[in-house]
């Protein structure tokens, strides 16, 4: 009895170290991983990471500028942090890495706390917490260097919703209203200035605070009493987003706010396509999430945007969203917290669901880092309601099915992670999916090149070709491949090629270049007499 006492008292403790220790389990493989992909513009040639005296341009400036490389992510913290970063390892992968890690582990317990604290069901609150960090789906955010925004924006809103906890008084605090109050605003600046969609803390704060008065003061304060008091919380909040969105629309509009696509097509002009494409991949979200194998970050090149509801795809997902709904209703009354997490996977899918906004990719996997949360919870519920209910043998088999699929999400996750142990196996790995993929191709074919696998790099750059023959880039980097091996024939027709299918500086420079290295100026005037005519 001394033992179960024992462990009741320190009950918090235990669940947070074994949190932090499944969370390390699953991404210590992580930490050789080498950078890749979008690493290179953020950090590898970002130039302004390397000085604070740019420390005011990450206020004005996309993150990738430093590189060359202006993108429409305005994202100031995360500049910040990789700042700090640079000037404690500079190109050491395993710390950058390390930092991503601490902030999801860190998020993992903020979760369980958050969750406990508004409901005061603990072991529910542990195995939603124990999924969301060792969930593969996680690895997309985590596993990724450059995937560091949604972590560390996830922790500033968890941060910011216990400060609102204590401000409710839902937990006791010594400190004052105000001041707590004051510290949930901080950290909504803090997740605004690290990813966009921290622009619906709002509504993530409206859910809350909907959930504090209906488990709570229900018996104290009446409806109408409650939905005045909290317009009035949660006003400064609305007036942050829209200022946000107001600034993101006008001066810092670095690169089509609210069209990252950069031209009008039929799902960034119709709301209707944008709506029935949402419901198009939500069956595939689900799947995902019970089933999440053969993970990889092209999805989105493999689907083509629905322009009718009577698809089969949309009225699937169509179901979904209504099977979830009817979730909601059912259990408002007497089981709050299944309807709390149904709204908190919607709530924070819908800023990446592309419906208001198009955004940059129409399904990725860590879309689902912050909603994934909210179904976690749902299973944690319905987990220990079955737990509490059964017999001693049944409790056994319970047991022994939640280690299994937590250890089975740790095994998963681990294997995911030697999937970007490097570039070649990174990006071959998800052309196995995606084969097509112009970005994935060219992207395997310069790593090729950095490594001195000529061969292989022209193999891969004729496939993309082959893929892809309206495009000019694997045409480009091609006659770049022969101009560096020396076949200068080869790579004048590659060049050519490219600027048959669209006149760039790029293939024009190389093909002036190219022909003052042969010894050919006349040539070279040529081609630079036809860029002023065709640019």
């Amino acid at each position: 009895m001394k033992i179960i006492y024992t462990l009741k008292k320190h009950a918090i403790l235990l669940i947070t170290i074994t949190i932090l220790l499944a969370g390390t389990a699953a991404y210590i493989n992580s930490l050789p991983n080498k950078f890749l992909w979008d690493d290179n513009q953020a950090i590898v040639t970002n130039l302004h990471i390397r000085d604070w005296k740019y420390f005011p341009n990450f206020f004005t400036e996309s993150i990738s500028t430093g590189s060359g490389f202006p993108s429409n992510y305005w994202r100031p913290m995360i500049l910040s942090v990789y700042t700090t970063e640079w000037h404690l390892w500079e190109y050491w992968e395993p710390g950058y890495h390390m930092v991503n890690i601490f902030f999801h582990l860190a998020s993992a317990v903020l979760v369980f706390f958050f969750l406990y604290f508004l409901f005061r069901k603990r072991i529910p609150a542990a195995i939603a917490a124990l999924f969301f960090v060792v969930h593969p789906l996680q690895t997309e955010a985590v596993t990724f260097i450059s995937g560091l925004a949604d972590p560390l924006s996830l922790f500033f809103m968890l941060a910011g919703l216990i400060f609102l906890l204590r401000a409710r008084k839902v937990i006791p605090s010594k400190s004052s209203v105000l001041l707590n109050y004051f510290f949930v605003f901080l950290t909504f600046i803090l997740a605004l200035l690290t990813k966009e969609r921290s622009v619906v803390f709002p509504a993530v704060f409206l859910l809350v605070d909907i959930f504090i008065w209906k488990t709570r003061e229900t018996s104290t304060i009446s409806l109408k009493q409650f939905l005045k008091l909290s317009s009035l919380r949660v006003l400064p909040f609305i007036c942050g987003s829209a200022l946000y969105l107001f600034l993101r629309a006008t001066i810092l509009n670095l690169q089509n706010t609210f069209n990252i696509y950069g031209v009008v097509t039929e799902y960034t002009a119709h709301f209707s396509v944008r709506l029935f494409t949402f419901l198009k991949i939500s069956p595939s979200y689900f799947s995902l999430l019970f089933w999440p194998a053969h993970l990889q970050m092209e999805r989105s090149n493999a689907i083509i945007p629905a322009t009718s509801f009577f698809e089969p795809l949309v009225l699937m997902g169509t179901i979904i969203i209504i099977l979830l709904v009817m979730v909601i209703v059912n259990t408002w009354k007497k089981a709050p917290e299944y309807s709390f997490g149904v709204l908190w996977f919607l709530v924070l899918l819908f800023p990446s669901s592309g419906i208001l906004v198009p955004v940059a990719g129409i399904i990725y996997e860590h879309y689902l880092y912050a909603p994934l949360i909210g179904l976690a919870f749902i299973f944690g519920l319905a987990w220990y309601s079955f737990y509490k209910k059964a017999n001693l043998s049944w409790r056994y088999f319970l047991l022994t099915l939640l280690v299994i699929l937590l250890a089975l999400s740790i095994r998963q996750s681990a294997r995911r992670n030697l999937e970007w142990r490097d570039e070649i196996t990174f990006y071959t790995n998800t052309l196995q999916y995606s084969p097509k993929s112009l970005q994935m191709n060219n992207n395997l074919g310069l790593a090729y090149i950095n490594k001195g696998d000529f061969p292989a790099a022209e193999k891969v750059y004729l496939t993309a070709i082959k893929f892809n023959p309206f495009s000019p880039e694997p045409h480009h980097n091609l006659g770049n491949l022969y101009y560096r091996t020396g076949r200068l024939n080869e790579a004048i027709q590659e060049y050519q090629a490219a600027l048959k299918i669209l006149p760039n500086s790029m293939s024009y420079r190389a093909l002036y270049q190219l022909y003052l290295d042969k010894g050919e100026p006349q040539k070279a005037e040529m081609i630079r007499q036809d860029s002023i005519i065709k640019q």
